[in-house]
């Protein structure tokens, strides 16, 4: 009669590492949010990865802030530049330029696209 413990070291499964697991996992996630952005569109993701992580809306002190911050990297395309915004009235978010933000300072930007 056999005993239990030689039965099991007679086994000729193929063991698989834990860690193995966790990156066949990770590389399917990648693949499958790589797949999404290019048949959606990334300009239809990045939004909606925002909104998931609940970095989307800003106040309004914050996106002068960001506004006044990407103006100094490039005045054009700050301006032009849409930002998602909180209606403190109606608690909704709300997009608008950074034109509308700041207001004057954008004056010399013609028009966006």
């Amino acid at each position: 009669m056999k005993n239990i413990s030689s039965f099991l070291k007679e086994k000729k499964a193929q063991e698989i590492n834990v860690t193995t697991i966790i990156i066949i996992i990770l590389a399917v996630l990648v693949m499958v949010f790589l797949i999404f952005g290019f048949t959606v569109g990334w300009s239809n993701v990045w939004p909606r990865i925002a909104g998931f992580f609940g970095a989307g809306t800003m106040t309004d002190a914050d996106a002068k802030a960001y506004c006044d911050s990407a103006f100094l990297t490039s005045k054009e395309a700050a301006c032009c530049m849409k930002v998602s915004v909180l209606d403190t009235a109606t608690g909704k978010a709300v997009s608008k330029t950074c034109k509308q933000i700041l207001g004057s300072i954008c004056d010399a930007v013609i028009t966006c696209a």
